[in-house]
């Protein structure tokens, strides 16, 4: 019931930090409910909200129906910044750092790769408050789960060749943020470039250039997602 979940969540102290639970801890609240889909990941994601509660993945946000064998991420959010939808550059922000995650789980998450993720995080500009916690929220669920790539090819086509290669040499410097490049980390750019459509001498190129320009995530019709990227660290 509501009240059962009302209750669980201040136990949980989600107004305080950020939790990581499972989707089976969330829907006992809910036994009558059944098999999770679309729909009734979009309702319950609106009755967390109720509470001050957000969720990711939030398939109202783009993200995936959340899976039973999955973790899900709950996050406070503020009670001025409830009921709103993401914008074109949030979506940006969230394939971005998608495909980053994905290259930083490859040969295993370190502290150091998840503090530089944050970093890079906060630099994001232009987007707005309750933009800026759920995409914290959605890096630590990505970090968790690391869900695969193939979900990204539909959001992947939606973008013009700039925006594919601004995104490619941010995942490279997030690969070189621990010094050098892992096999398992070349792998997973590999097949990054794939999915984004870039030959992969680029990547190699990309790979071994220090960058010192800011990468430029561009939506249409919306400003400009900076990320400065440094040259890559010496081991």
């Amino acid at each position: 019931s509501m009240v059962s979940l009302g209750t669980w969540l201040k136990q949980l102290k989600v107004d305080q930090e950020m939790q990581a639970t499972s989707l089976p801890e969330l829907m006992r609240h809910f036994p009558a409910w059944g098999a999770m889909n679309r729909d009734r990941a979009a309702a319950f994601c609106s009755a967390l909200e109720h509470f001050g509660v957000g969720m990711e993945p939030d398939v109202r946000w783009g993200g995936p129906s959340p899976s039973e064998s999955a973790p899900v991420v709950l996050f406070n959010i503020p009670s001025e910044e409830r009921g709103k939808k993401p914008t074109a550059v949030y979506s940006a922000a969230a394939l971005t750092m998608h495909l980053a995650a994905a290259v930083a789980a490859a040969d295993g998450i370190t502290v150091e790769e998840e503090q530089y993720l944050e970093q890079r995080l906060e630099q994001v500009l232009h987007l707005q408050t309750h933009e800026r916690l759920r995409l914290r929220a959605q890096m630590k669920w990505l970090l968790l789960s690391t869900p695969s790539l193939t979900s990204m090819k539909k959001r992947v086509a939606d973008l013009d060749a700039s925006q594919r290669e601004a995104i490619g040499a941010f995942v490279v410097d997030v690969a070189q943020s621990q010094g050098g490049l892992a096999p398992a980390e070349m792998k997973a750019l590999t097949k990054i470039y794939r999915l984004l459509d870039i030959p992969e001498e680029r990547l190699y190129s990309t790979a071994h250039a220090a960058a010192t320009e800011p990468v430029t995530v561009q939506t249409e019709g919306a400003p400009a997602i900076k990320f400065g990227i440094p040259k890559p660290l010496v081991p």
